[in-house]
């Protein structure tokens, strides 16, 4: 098997970090929630984990990306939602956690739950 790394790319994915927002609805009937786009990042995907329980799968997900900010300045916060297309499977999920580095650089972990 040849295997060409030239052919690799450093980023090769599109990330959406959403907030969702509360629009204060006078009863839980009305609640519609809103989600509102935080960061847009060229990124890479990886699996950190999964594990199968009856016909859920659990998986949870390292995203990798570079941020031009200071670390006490990033806008992302545990709780808020990942979206990205990783050649044709959907990942989504909710951050768990966010580890910025001093080069500039960010993973962050989401858990992903599909049927």
């Amino acid at each position: 098997m040849y295997i060409d790394r030239n052919e690799l790319q450093w980023k090769p994915f599109t990330g959406y970090f959403y907030r969702a927002t509360d629009d204060d609805p006078e009863s839980l009937l009305d609640m519609e929630d809103e989600r509102t786009l935080i960061l847009e990042v060229e990124c890479d995907i990886t699996e950190a984990g999964h594990t199968g329980k009856s016909v859920f799968i659990d998986a949870s997900f390292a995203i990798y990306f570079d941020i031009e900010c200071e670390p006490d300045e990033i806008p992302i916060k545990r709780g808020d939602i990942f979206e990205s297309d990783m050649y044709g499977l959907e990942v989504n999920g909710k951050v768990v956690g966010i580890f910025p580095s001093q080069l500039h650089g960010c993973v962050v972990y989401i858990n992903d739950k599909d049927v």
